[in-house]
């Protein structure tokens, strides 16, 4: 190799290091780059959620999609779902009155972090409702109506059942569809309608009937699970605890329970033959409510067909399930069903002579709603008249259906009908002795409604009187009319009535030992609301009182809850639930006392497990 040569190596060999410590240089500069990208993200397309909104209640759904973004799944939640829901499209559906945020949240991706954006809705009309103890309330918002010309009304499965703002609760309405309608006049003397509907779930359930033996309670707890006691014939013991879970509410018939759970399917338990069994749980998909009468489950499913199980006697089998389409809501009374459909006609099943059959199926179109007696039916039309059909003795057949027009609302007890006609005066038929007649039709005039026992009615007039009629025994004749005054409303039980007065004072009549009479009445102040046990019991009934402080009074029949042993503890009560034989309180801790017939739900063994018992809580719709 000369000097040359070797120079050139030299030289190539020195340049070729050089070049690669260059490279390293170029790949640290890379490096910088990095930082460059990092700079990039803060560049990405922003999320935006979009702008606020305003809206009333009774504005359709919307969607209000965010835009923007860098390819990342977009979820969406609302900070207030009483007033608006969200689902991951975006698509919002208006609850209630009220403001919430709107959060769109983008996932972090591979070159990009997550971002979140917000918009408010602001709902400033509507109806909002509130649920405290036994007592619904309704508050109208309406920006351009006059709130001294609004009238409000409450309708439960389609059947009017009073005027105002209130409505006190029992287990009758519980879990039912119940609608609250305000006809209102806007600022420019328009006439509006303005509805809500609202299922009231929660709480403690229970079982029990004239005709069973059996009694029992059953509480749906704050976790979805079930707990039970009473007589195990009649649901106060069952076998499949293990799969009671997801539970979003209970029905009963007269010895059995029905558990409607949160994906749609049924659980039931209780006295076999009468709907605590059922050979088509297969099908039991996709239901939507469930109704009940002594002896038999009717679930309407979400596509309008009708599923029925229980004794075939009481409308527990159908030979119309092929015309059992379409349904829109679905009446019972002790031993039959009737089905209203969308199209305002009306089919029925169950016991022939007590309703389950009908002659006048033809003229049974137009129908609003429909009312039952313990063995009929009377369907209100939509044009004011009444159809009805059953039992001809107990209100299946009537004699004044000339008359029967303008008809408002309609009234029963166990074998009678009262028809509240849209001028305050009163039509009544049925049978004679208990309700079907009376001797004051004269005086029954400027009726604000009307409530009844077993054999007897209570009209409550506008001027807060009250006028009775029926059989004496149970209510339909009294010796304090005099002092019936001032009368906020009324409660019944089997055979007898208690009034509560606004100042909070009681009144009652009826049968003695059904507490038709009642010897703490110097302490029965300070009341609140009432409720009653032993609805048609052979025996006798009983009232049990929450005073505003959350003590309790009681009174009637010892045996079935007349009388308790636990009055130390009955404190702190926030509402209290009854079936044929006892009573059981819900305590504001979520804890349960109860008292009555010790082998019907008065007495239980599960005490300590008897917590966090599900609040009440409302299923609101518009």
């Amino acid at each position: 190799m000369n000097i040359v040569n070797t120079f050139f190596l030299l030289v190539f060999t020195l340049g070729l290091v050089g070049c690669w410590d260059d490279n390293r240089t170029t790949l640290e500069a890379g490096a910088d780059n990095r930082t460059t990208l990092e700079a990039g993200a803060d560049n990405r397309t922003t999320l935006e959620a979009g702008a606020d909104i305003a809206k009333n209640f009774w504005d359709p759904t919307f969607t209000q999609a965010a835009t923007g973004g860098n390819g990342g799944t977009v979820t969406y939640s609302s900070a207030t779902p009483g007033v608006a829901t969200v689902n991951n499209a975006g698509l919002v559906e208006i609850v209630g009155v009220g403001t919430t945020v709107i959060t769109a949240s983008e996932a972090q991706t591979d070159n990009f972090s997550a971002q979140v954006d917000t918009y408010t809705i602001t709902v400033s009309e509507g109806i909002t409702m509130a649920i405290s103890g036994d007592k619904l309330t309704a508050t109208v918002n309406c920006g351009t109506c006059n709130a001294t010309r609004t009238k409000s009304s409450w309708y439960l499965e389609g059947a009017y059942i009073s005027d105002g703002l209130e409505l006190i609760l029992t287990t009758k309405n519980t879990s039912k569809e119940i609608k609250f309608k305000a006809d209102v006049t806007n600022s420019l003397g328009g006439a509006e309608t303005r509805t809500i509907s609202i299922r009231v779930i929660g709480g403690v359930y229970s079982s029990g009937s004239a005709y069973y033996s059996g009694a029992a309670f059953a509480v749906l707890k704050n976790d979805g699970t079930v707990e039970v006691w009473g007589d195990a014939k009649s649901g106060g013991s069952n076998n499949n605890s293990a799969t009671l879970t997801n539970v979003k509410t209970i029905y009963s018939s007269g010895s059995a329970f029905a558990a409607l759970k949160n994906d749609g399917t049924v659980e039931v338990w209780g006295n076999a033959k009468f709907g605590g069994s059922n050979n088509n749980s297969a099908t039991l998909t996709n239901v939507k409510t469930i109704y009940s009468n002594d002896g038999a489950f009717a679930a309407l499913k979400n596509d309008g067909t009708v599923e029925v199980w229980g004794d075939a006697k009481f409308g527990g089998s159908n030979n119309n399930s092929a015309t059992l389409t379409n349904v829109k809501n679905i009446y019972s009374n002790g031993v039959a069903f009737a089905a209203l459909k969308n199209d305002g006609t009306v089919e029925v099943w169950g016991d022939a002579n007590s309703g389950g059959s009908n002659n006048n199926s033809a003229t049974l179109t137009n129908v609003k709603t429909i009312y039952s007696s313990e063995a009929a039916f009377a369907a209100l039309k939509n044009d004011g008249t009444v159809e009805v059909w059953g039992h001809a003795k107990l209100g299946g057949s009537n004699n004044n259906s000339a008359t029967l027009t303008n008809v408002k609302t309609i009234y029963s007890s166990g074998f009678s009908f009262a028809a509240l006609k849209n001028d305050g005066t009163v039509e009544v038929w049925g049978h004679a002795k208990f309700g079907g007649s009376n001797n004051n039709s004269a005086t029954l005039t400027n009726v604000k409604t009307i409530y009844s026992n077993d054999g007897a009615f209570a009209a409550l007039k506008n001027d807060g009187t009250v006028e009775v009629w029926g059989n004496a025994n149970s209510g339909g004749s009294n010796n304090n009319s005099a002092t019936l005054t001032n009368v906020k409303t009324i409660y019944s039980n089997g055979a007898a009535f208690a009034a509560l007065k606004n100042d909070g004072t009681v009144e009652v009549w009826g049968n003695a030992n059904s507490g038709g009479s009642n010897n703490n009445s110097a302490t029965l102040t300070n009341v609140k609301t009432i409720y009653s046990s032993g609805f048609a019991s052979p025996s006798g009934s009983a009232f049990a009182a929450l005073k505003n402080d959350g003590t309790v009074e009681v009174w009637g029949y010892p045996t079935i809850g007349g009388s308790n042993n636990n009055s130390a503890t009955l404190t702190n009560v926030k509402t209290i639930y009854s079936n044929g034989s006892a009573f059981a309180a819900l305590k504001n801790d979520g804890t349960v006392e109860v008292w009555g017939h010790a082998s019907y739900g008065g007495s239980n063994n599960n005490s300590a497990t008897l917590t966090n018992v599900a609040e009440t809580y409302l299923d609101i719709k518009r």
